[in-house]
């Protein structure tokens, strides 16, 4: 049996019904139960029998929210981390944590491999790598996987903002000077999967890897093929943008780094895990953001140009 915390949040959700459709045995802890004191989160863990795995994908994932109050994203990002860790070493469980590329300070010309140094700019990513050190500190036999720049169908979550802002016509912010690694939330899924087999296969591969989106691309590029794509779906709505200034973060209050490109050739290497086009996904997830926003079942419109998404020559 495979534990997710977090089994409500988007990547929570892809990761467990990905995990279900591969008819792997799947028990989850909601947001809320992980939000719970630390005496009643490790009461819940020690009331669990026959967990083979965990994959720890609760956290505080809110970049604006944990820089207003960074005693609670220490709290949900560290402190469960420790609570969990400390569980699976007792019973000498494997543990998959899910990470992120904010731990970097994106000062590196080329992409980052997991043996750089960390050294976050803000809230979110200091807890992050936080959580990595103190996980290590407890646990041997454990997985960290960092994530790029996340595409999910979290409500309120980043891209779910970028339909919002495009339906209301507010501009979006775009960063030409920021560089990220697009991360689809399923193909997240579809490697952790991947992942979760091997080490059930008794696979000594304990560790720090990364996975992003093939093609890194500048902040203000993907924004803005974001936005042409939603234009394309929603009749009458014509993307607008914001250009940020060199240096000036897309995310206001958040520092983010300047490159945030993730190196994923040792996932390949141990794992034999490719990375995927972020291009194939995203119309998927803006088709299925869209349906859920209009109150009804996710799905594609009828005008909508559902072919993959390509970068444009020239």
């Amino acid at each position: 049996m495979i534990l997710v915390t977090g089994c409500d949040s988007a990547k929570g959700k892809a990761i467990f019904e990905r995990l279900q459709a591969a008819s792997l045995v799947a028990v989850g802890l909601s947001h809320s139960d992980c939000q719970q004191t630390a005496d009643h989160l490790a009461r819940q863990l020690a009331g669990l029998t026959g967990v083979h795995l965990i994959i720890h994908a609760f956290e505080l994932s809110d970049l604006q929210r944990a820089e207003a109050y960074p005693d609670l994203a220490h709290q949900l990002n560290v402190e469960v981390t420790e609570v969990v860790a400390a569980y699976a070493a007792s019973k000498g469980i494997p543990l998959v944590f899910l990470s992120s590329h904010l731990v970097f300070d994106g000062g590196k010309k080329n992409p980052y491999i997991a043996a750089n140094p960390l050294h976050p700019l803000n809230v979110y990513g200091r807890s992050k790598a936080l959580a990595e050190r103190r996980l290590f500190d407890r646990h041997s036999h454990a997985l960290v996987l960092r994530l790029g720049w996340m595409l999910d169908l979290e409500a309120d979550g980043w891209l779910d903002q970028q339909v919002r802002d495009v339906r209301e016509g507010v501009a979006l912010l775009a960063s030409p000077s920021h560089m990220v690694s697009p991360t689809c939330v399923y193909d997240v899924a579809n490697v952790v999967l991947a992942m979760v087999r091997q080490v059930l296969c008794q696979i000594e591969v304990w560790g720090i890897f990364h996975y992003g989106g093939s093609e890194p691309v500048s902040h203000a590029e993907l924004v803005m093929t974001i936005g042409k794509a939603l234009s394309s779906y929603l009749p009458g709505c014509d993307a607008q943008y914001e250009v940020c200034e060199t240096g000036r973060s897309p995310i206001p209050s958040v520092m983010l780094p300047a490159n945030g490109v993730l190196g994923c050739i040792k996932l390949r290497n141990t794992f034999g895990i490719k990375q995927k086009a972020w291009r194939q996904a995203l119309p998927v997830l803006l088709n299925s953001r869209l349906g859920a926003l209009r109150g009804g079942p996710p799905g594609v419109p009828e005008t909508a140009d559902v072919q993959p998404l390509r970068a444009e020559s020239g």
